[in-house]
C-alpha cells in the first residue's frame, strides 16, 4: 500500500481526488488514485455514512456567523446562479441518495473531462508509461460532457440582508460585489487594490476599523475567483453596539479605494505581499499540484503559474485607480448582516 493519504473535494469548478506518496511508492499511489477515479463505487452503507458525517458538519458550521457571513454575499450577488450554492444543505444531504451519487459520478467522471497533475522527484518517462498503463483504456462515455457554467448576469443588489441569529453578541458584516475573473487583464491590479484596501495585515480597512477604532478583530476582504465570474468579499465581526458605525467605515473605505490613489509605499507593500505569498506557497509541492489543477479548471494555461507574480510586480498606481473605481465604490455591494435583527 502507499505510505500516503487519499483526498476528494468538490468546488464551483471541478471535484479534485489527490494523492500525497513518497516518490518511491509513486507508482503505488498513482495505482490507487486512478481506481478510485475509473472504479468508484458508492457502497449504500458508506453513503449513509458520509450524508451523517456531513449533516453533523454542517450543523457545526452553521453555528458559526463567519460561516453564514462568508455564504450569504453569494447568494445575494449570484442570485439564481449556480455560484449562488456554496455549501450543502441539510434537504439536499438527507435528499442525496447513492443512486444519484453514482450517475453523478458516471455524468462528470470522464477523462475526456479531466486533468492528472504530478509533481515531485520522478523519471519522466516511466511516469508516463504508468500513467499510459492505468489510465490509458479510460474511454470517455458517447454522451455530451457536462456543460460550462454561463456568465452570472451581474445585477447585484445594493441592499441589506439580515441572517437572524438569536442571542448574537457581536454582528458579522459581509459585502459581495462582482469581481474580475483571473483571465481579465485587471485582475492583477485587483489583487494589489484589494491588498492595499483590506487583503494584508496592514491594509487601510485593519488600520481602520482594528487599530484606530477597535471595532473588530479580523476584519479582511478577498477575491473568490470562479471561472465565469468572481466574488469580491469584505467581512468583518463586530460588536452589536458599533454595527453602524463599522458598516459606516467599511463604507469609507471602500469608497476611499474607488476615488483616491494609493501611495507608493502602500503599492510597495501589497506587491511585495503578494509576491512573497505565493512564493511561500508554491515551496509545497501539494499547493503546486493544486494550483496547476486550479488553472485548467478556470480555462487558463500551466504558464499563468509563473506569470501572476510578474504581472503584480508590473501594476502601477494608474491601473490600480482604474481597478478601484471599477469594482471598488460602495453602491456595487450587497450587504450582509448576521446577528440581531
Amino acid at each position: 500500500a502507499a505510505a500516503g493519504d487519499l483526498s476528494a473535494s468538490a468546488g464551483d469548478e471541478s471535484t479534485v481526488v489527490g494523492t500525497s506518496v513518497l516518490s518511491a511508492q509513486a507508482v503505488a499511489g498513482l495505482t490507487v488514485l486512478a481506481d478510485v477515479a475509473q472504479n468508484a463505487t458508492f457502497p449504500d452503507s458508506e453513503v449513509a455514512l458520509a450524508k451523517r458525517n456531513a449533516a453533523d458538519r454542517l450543523q457545526q458550521q452553521e453555528a458559526d456567523p463567519f460561516f453564514l457571513a462568508r455564504r450569504a454575499p453569494a447568494k445575494a450577488v449570484f442570485g439564481p446562479h449556480p455560484y449562488a450554492v456554496t455549501s450543502l444543505t441539510q434537504d439536499t444531504i438527507a435528499k442525496a441518495t447513492a443512486g444519484e451519487l453514482r450517475s453523478e459520478y458516471a455524468r462528470r467522471f470522464r477523462p475526456d473531462q479531466a486533468i492528472l497533475v504530478v509533481v515531485g522527484d520522478f523519471d519522466a518517462t516511466k511516469m508516463t508509461a504508468s500513467v499510459e498503463s492505468l489510465l490509458g483504456k479510460w474511454a470517455a462515455p458517447s454522451t455530451p460532457p457536462v456543460a460550462m457554467l454561463e456568465k452570472p448576469a451581474g445585477l447585484v443588489p445594493h441592499a441589506v440582508f439580515f441572517v437572524d441569529r438569536p442571542d448574537s453578541v457581536q454582528t458579522t458584516l459581509a459585502l459581495g460585489a462582482l469581481g474580475p475573473t483571473q483571465s481579465s487583464p485587471d485582475f492583477a491590479a485587483t489583487q494589489v487594490a484589494n491588498a492595499i484596501y483590506g487583503g494584508m495585515f496592514g491594509s487601510r480597512l485593519t488600520l481602520n476599523i482594528r487599530e484606530d477604532k477597535g471595532y473588530t478583530y479580523t476584519p479582511g476582504s478577498g477575491l473568490g475567483v470562479r471561472r465565469t465570474a468572481a466574488l469580491f468579499q469584505t467581512w468583518a465581526p463586530v460588536q452589536n453596539a458599533v454595527t453602524g458605525a463599522a458598516l459606516n467605515e467599511i463604507v469609507y473605505e471602500l469608497n476611499r479605494m474607488a476615488t483616491t490613489s494609493p501611495s507608493p509605499d502602500e503599492l510597495v507593500r501589497a506587491q511585495t505581499y503578494l509576491v512573497g505569498n505565493q512564493a511561500i506557497d508554491l515551496q509545497a509541492q501539494d499547493s503546486v499540484a493544486r494550483s496547476l489543477g486550479r488553472l485548467w479548471a478556470l480555462g487558463l494555461p500551466p504558464e499563468e503559474l509563473g506569470l501572476e507574480s510578474a504581472r503584480i510586480g508590473k501594476v502601477t498606481i494608474k491601473d490600480v485607480d482604474e481597478a478601484g473605481a471599477k469594482y471598488f465604490p460602495a453602491a456595487r455591494h450587497a450587504i450582509v448582516a448576521v446577528g440581531l435583527e
